[in-house]
C-alpha cells in the first residue's frame, strides 16, 4: 500500500471494485463499516509530522441512514504535504459554517461558527 490522504488516521486503500457497487449488490469483503468517529491517534495536525505517521491502512466507511444530518470537521494536516484534504463533495447539500487556522478545538471553535 502507499500513503494516501487519511480520514481519522485511516489511509484509504482503493478496493478492487466500487464501494457503492459493493454496497448496493451486497458484496462482502470490499470495505469495512468501522471508520472511527474521531482520529484514533491525536497529535498537533498543523505541526511537524509524527515519526510513525500515526495512521493505519484500510477501506473503511461510515454508513448513514437516508436523510441523516451530519457535521464534518475537515482538519487539513501537514503530515503528507502542505495541502492534504481527502474529500471532494459533489451533488450534496452542505454549508460551510466556519473556517480557521490551527488544530480544531471542539470545546471552543463552534462558538465562532456562522
Amino acid at each position: 500500500y502507499h500513503i494516501a490522504a487519511s480520514v481519522n488516521n485511516v489511509s484509504f486503500v482503493r478496493p478492487s471494485i466500487s464501494i457503492l457497487q459493493a454496497f448496493y449488490n451486497h458484496i462482502n469483503g470490499v470495505y469495512e463499516e468501522d471508520l472511527p468517529d474521531h482520529p484514533v491517534y491525536q497529535y498537533n495536525y498543523t505541526g511537524p509530522a509524527p515519526s510513525d505517521k500515526a495512521f493505519v491502512f484500510g477501506t473503511k466507511v461510515k454508513v448513514l441512514d437516508f436523510n441523516t444530518t451530519v457535521q464534518l470537521v475537515y482538519q487539513d494536516i501537514s503530515t503528507l504535504f502542505f495541502e492534504s484534504h481527502p474529500f471532494h463533495l459533489h451533488g450534496q447539500n452542505f454549508w460551510v459554517v466556519g473556517t480557521g487556522f490551527g488544530t480544531y478545538d471542539p470545546a471552543s471553535d463552534p462558538a465562532n461558527f456562522n
